[in-house]
């Protein structure tokens, strides 16, 4: 947006509308819709912390880089957990976003089918309970 503020609206192919969300460059959110049965204090928490991660919303200055496996790792440490951002090994494609404990992971981000450095399909998997989120760019 022109103020440096982003918004994510999610809408199925129809126009019907999910939710409408906005994060403000000072790091303040703003829910302006949310479908009535969608409309919980948890799932808007969940979808907020899911698309913090995604926007790249935390302090990368005490991120630590970790390389395994071909792949590199920037983990970003938070108050509950850490945040791995793994990518290709030339860093021009972010391969998945990872967040959880030293133990498991509790919700993993796959970016896929890259075109001109941006990804064609997103999908949002949550580990400790069934709350998925598959998207699809939308070709005209």
């Amino acid at each position: 947006m022109e103020d440096s503020s982003m918004r994510i609206v999610f809408t199925n192919e129809m126009g019907f509308k999910f939710f409408d969300f906005e994060f403000d460059k000072d790091g303040g959110f703003t829910k302006h819709y949310m479908m009535a049965k969608m409309d919980k204090k948890a799932v808007v928490k969940t979808l907020r912390k899911d698309f913090e991660m995604l926007l790249l919303r935390y302090d990368f200055s005490k991120a630590t880089v970790l390389e395994k496996d071909a792949l590199q790792y920037v983990k970003v440490k938070l108050d509950k957990g850490d945040v791995y951002y793994i990518t290709s090994p030339d860093c021009r494609e972010l391969v998945k976003i990872q967040n959880g404990s030293k133990r498991k992971p509790v919700v993993d981000i796959w970016m896929k089918d890259y075109k001109a450095g941006i990804p064609d399909s997103l999908y949002i998997e949550h580990k400790k309970f069934t709350f998925n989120i598959s998207s699809q760019r939308v070709k005209k």
